[in-house]
């Protein structure tokens, strides 16, 4: 090889020093002075290579921001025109945008959950109730986010092995904890959710225990090190794993993950650090030869640490930190690539060993801080959410939910209207589109006509408009001049003194008394029937001895019932004399009134019918709008107003009843498919060519023998009595043959 003009002076010589040989004199201290110069220039170049990794990192996260304002001109050089037509999608009303969106989370949620229409109801009620939470609100999720969430953790088999409302109820409690996390941690809710189940597949962990864990990450990040609860969070989901199966436990996976992000390391470096250490801390029996040798040289081999790690982690981890300090400095950095491979992160944590710990022990009392030592919401991420919810913001926060929950009932309510009307408008479009497409001449002119017609039209509007509202406020300013005094209501209504000025008017109400029409009774007396002359008397005798007593009682009794009767018909008199009239004014109003209001019920619960495919749903809305039109047409003919409103309300609930019970499908009234399968017996040699053996025995008494027609008849008797008691009942044994036949006919029977 050539020389290079770069190669070191008297590298030979040194080379020749190792190997044995004398070297020059005055040589041996350079050497050592231009060694020790090298290791600090590698340590330098390690340093500048960390800091080159965060800024690439800084610029990669910059990325976006600098696209967007450093965006680079069209190659073309006639930039305000656009080569490409765009067409943006004409957003639904405001109103309507919260339970859009809703639904749309709820469909997609429920095409792997499968649950009926009104236990998917009740979970987004749930949702949106949990939305505006005091430990929710800061997260600024809302219902469709905790929707999908939810679907997340489905995804991840949170709730495998659960049923019915155990399951809903595992994902309700998924979706808030994730809440929690992310009002605690500052991130978004989604990003929460997928850091909560990261955890519980990979560190196969129940509820508390995740919850434990969100409080342990929360508590480190509040604790005073230089580190994130998020960043935490993360670094626990990428390494966790390893981390545990070496035998640390969740707490102590986020203590020394703390560690690592506390001594300056990324999360990127962090968790691999982590995996690293902790998996190598684990390996037992598996340990390289290297990796023996490197243990055997800090007086360490790798089967006690294995045992430590599962016994005592953080004393294990201890000791491993201090007897790679002890080694010199240029021999730990051969060590610890030798043991964990990329030893970046590792070396700076030897430089503050003592953080890890702190973080160890922050965690080591569980009382502290753990949910599942000091009860529900009363963990640390809890309680962190519940201080962000009392801030102006949270408030806000919730009460946006709130007002989010109330726009989405509002909208539900309102989708069988809406769907109905877009249905329709959608029809009337296409139609419309499809006759310009036939007629494109005609809809050309027609289009300009009406541009041309535009200003016309809006110009004798606009006339009228403005004749109507002189009229008006002309009228206006002439009832005002009426009340106030003369001089002033002239100069307003413009009035000179020459025509007369203003004539003030008195209307007066003339009273009369109306005509009252007199009837007059004509009294008849029945004629009374003959009766017996001693009967009579006996009956006046009786009457004689009662009257006495009933005249006492009466007395007694009478004033009483005037006295109260007094006191009650003024009170009687004055309510009936506010009341009738009402009731007689809205006599006519009740009819107008209460057939409108059926039939616009009738019309909603059929368009939802329709919209969720209940078929009973819209029987009750069919029955419904025939009950209202008889009820109504009944109650008009026996008391007009009331009688209709009464005629139709009723008539529209028992019509509504028997068009539901019309609409249920008919009864099977044969055994299910499967009990008969159960019923067979020898199932398998039973065929439609069965073989049926069919021996009549005919005895034939006739009084008179010779008589032919008579015996002829006796015969066909006791055929036919015979072929329906012993011959059918052969060929109908079979209830499978039964309930195939059965089938074949359910169509034509519905």
């Amino acid at each position: 090889m050539a020389e290079s003009k770069f190669a070191l002076t008297y590298a030979n010589e040194s080379g020749n020093a190792a190997a044995g040989l004398k070297l020059p004199d005055g040589l041996g201290k350079p050497l050592q002075d231009l060694n020790l110069t090298m290791a600090l220039a590698s340590a330098d170049i390690r340093l500048l290579t960390q800091e080159q990794i965060k800024l690439r990192e800084l610029l990669v996260s910059q990325q976006s921001l600098f696209k967007v304002v450093t965006a680079p001109p069209a190659a073309n050089s006639e930039t305000k025109s656009k080569l490409k037509a765009e067409i943006e999608q004409r957003p639904p009303p405001k109103r309507l945008q919260s339970a859009m969106a809703n639904e749309t989370a709820l469909v997609e949620l429920n095409q792997v959950l499968h649950l009926s229409t009104k236990s998917l109801q009740a979970l987004s009620e749930k949702n949106l109730e949990i939305a505006s939470d005091k430990r929710v609100a800061p997260s600024g999720a809302t219902g469709a986010d905790l929707l999908q969430v939810q679907l997340a953790g489905l995804r991840s088999g949170i709730s495998d092995g659960l049923k019915g409302e155990q399951k809903t109820e595992a994902l309700r409690d998924f979706s808030r904890d994730a809440a929690i996390n992310a009002s605690a941690f500052k991130i978004d809710v989604k990003a929460a959710g997928e850091m909560l189940s990261g955890w519980r597949t990979a560190l196969k962990l129940d509820r508390v225990q995740s919850q434990d864990l969100a409080d342990a990450t929360n508590y480190l990040g509040n604790s005073g090190l230089n580190v994130k609860a998020a960043d935490i969070g993360s670094v626990v989901q990428s390494a966790g794993e390893g981390a545990k199966a070496a035998g640390m436990t969740p707490e102590q996976v986020a203590g020394l993950a703390a560690a690592f992000l506390n001594s300056g390391a990324n999360k990127t470096d962090a968790a691999a650090a982590l995996k690293g250490f902790t998996t190598v801390l684990g390996k037992g029996e598996s340990a390289s030869p290297a990796q023996r040798s490197a243990w055997a040289e800090m007086g360490l081999n790798p089967e006690s640490l294995a045992r430590g790690m599962s016994d005592d982690a953080p004393q294990t981890i201890k000791l491993v930190l201090e007897q790679l300090k002890k080694q010199p400095e240029e021999k730990q950095a051969s060590l610890t690539k030798t043991l964990f491979g990329n030893n970046d992160a590792i070396l700076e944590l030897l430089k503050k060993p003592e953080d890890v710990q702190t973080a160890f022990k922050l965690v080591s009392d569980k009382s502290v801080y753990a949910t599942s030592r000091r009860g529900e919401d009363a963990g640390s991420a809890a309680e962190t959410a519940a201080t962000y919810g009392n801030t102006s913001q949270g408030r806000w926060n919730a009460l946006d939910a709130s007002l989010n929950r109330l726009s989405t009932a509002v909208g539900n309510a309102l989708a069988p209207v809406t769907d109905g009307i877009a249905i329709g408008l959608t029809a009337v479009v296409n139609g419309l589109g499809a006759a310009a497409e036939t007629f494109p001449f005609v809809t050309a002119a027609l289009t300009l006509l009406g541009v041309a017609a535009t200003p016309f039209v809006a110009g004798a509007l606009k006339t009228g408009v403005s004749a109507v509202l002189d009229a008006v406020s002309t009228r206006l300013l002439r009832l005002a001049a009426a009340r106030l005094p003369s001089d002033i209501g002239d100069m307003i209504t413009g009035d000179d003194d020459n025509g007369g000025g203003r004539k003030k008017k008195r209307s007066s109400r003339k009273s009369g008394r109306g005509k009252q029409a007199k009837a007059s009774a004509k009294s008849a007396q029945p004629s009374k029937p003959a009766v017996r002359q001693s009967l009579g008397n006996r009956l006046r005798g009786a009457a004689m001895k009662v009257m006495p007593s009933i005249k006492r009682a009466a007395a007694r009794v009478l004033p009483a019932v005037r006295s109260a009767g007094a006191k009650v018909m003024p009170a009687v008199r004055s309510f009936g004399a506010k009341v009738m009239p009402m009731l007689s004014r809205m006599a006519p109003l009740a009819g107008k009134v209460a057939v409108p209001l059926m039939v616009a019920h009738a019309a909603y619960t059929g368009l939802k019918g329709v919209r969720e495919g209940d078929e009973k749903a819209v029987g009750s809305a069919k029955g419904e709008l025939a009950g209202t039109a008889i009820g109504a047409l009944v109650g008009s003919f026996i008391l007009p107003g009331f009688g209709t409103a009464i005629g139709s309300i009723a008539g529209g609930y028992f019509g509504s009843l028997v068009g539901e019970a019309l609409a249920d499908p008919p009864a099977d009234k044969l055994a299910a498919p499967g009990d008969v399968a159960k019923n067979l017996v020898n199932a398998p040699t039973q065929s439609q060519n069965q073989q049926v053996t069919f021996s009549p025995l005919i005895q034939v008494t006739c009084p008179a023998p010779d008589t032919a027609e008579q015996i002829r008849s006796i015969i066909g008797q006791q055929l036919s009595g015979q072929f329906h008691g012993q011959f059918l009942p052969l060929l109908t044994n079979n209830p499978l043959a039964t309930r195939r036949d059965a089938a074949l006919t359910d169509g034509v029977a519905r």
